[in-house]
């Protein structure tokens, strides 16, 4: 009985064998910062198991793209594989913002007061 039971995870275990390799090589290659377009993935790999994973490694190198990351989140919701894409997105969006904030008080302070008064207002 316990024979029949392992049985069918080996056999998924040599089904990924071969798409394992190339999940390792994609994946290590999204971590050093180089990582191939989505487009280029085959279908295996999209079918693998860990394959969100990749797709977060790849995000996580380009937290400035705002539409790809939100879209994604969007799409997987609070998955466990989200969270650190989520958090590093947001503190990246927290810095952008506090930047774009000194830049505006740069600029402010060389406006004449009625107009510094409607830029702050804005804010």
């Amino acid at each position: 009985m316990v024979l029949a039971l392992a049985a069918p995870s080996s056999a998924n275990a040599d089904e990924y064998a071969a798409v394992r390799t190339r999940f390792r090589v994609a994946y290590a290659a999204a971590q050093a910062g180089s990582p191939a377009p989505t487009a280029t993935d085959d279908d295996a790999l999209r079918a693998y198991p860990l394959y969100p994973y990749l797709q977060v490694a790849r995000l996580a190198k380009n937290l400035g793209a705002d539409a790809a990351i939100a879209g994604y989140l969007d799409e997987h919701g609070a998955a466990p594989y989200t969270r650190s894409l989520r958090g590093a997105w947001l503190a990246d969006l927290g810095a952008r913002r506090i930047e774009d904030l000194r830049r505006l008080r740069v600029i402010a302070a060389f406006l004449p007061a009625a107009r510094r008064f409607r830029v702050a207002v804005a804010f």
